[in-house]
């Protein structure tokens, strides 16, 4: 087994911070998104998803999903893995879907951290 470096152990932080911080008292999308992804970010919903391209993209879907009366309301975090760039977060959601009710999903997300900015973000089902 390989020790984490500093750098991949401040990744996987930043991720796990991220993650957590979407259950926080006052959670802001724009404020958090901004703080947490580059600029040019590309972030891939689920697979049946086409990217967004930006993280002002990313900020604009939460928002509207917000809007219509989504929201994610448990993100429990089960594993965070980080080898260089490359961050590994296992969790299980629970996400209310307007016309769904609160849905359950176990996710593996896949996370790239560059300069302590998340360039790129891709959500799989499990």
């Amino acid at each position: 087994m390989t020790e984490s470096s500093a750098v991949e152990q401040a990744n996987a932080r930043l991720v796990e911070d991220f993650v957590t911080g979407w259950m926080a008292p006052g959670f802001d999308v724009a404020t958090s998104y901004a703080h947490y992804l580059a600029p040019d970010c590309v972030h891939r919903m689920s697979e049946e998803h086409a990217p967004l391209t930006s993280a002002a993209d990313a900020i604009k879907a939460m928002q509207d999903f917000a809007a219509s009366g989504g929201a994610v309301l448990q993100a429990d975090i089960r594993e965070t893995v980080a080898r260089g760039p490359l961050v590994i977060n296992i969790r299980d959601d629970v996400v209310r879907i307007p016309g769904q009710g609160d849905v359950p999903f176990k996710i593996c997300a896949l996370f790239v951290v560059k300069d302590g900015r998340i360039v790129e973000w891709n959500e799989y089902f499990m």
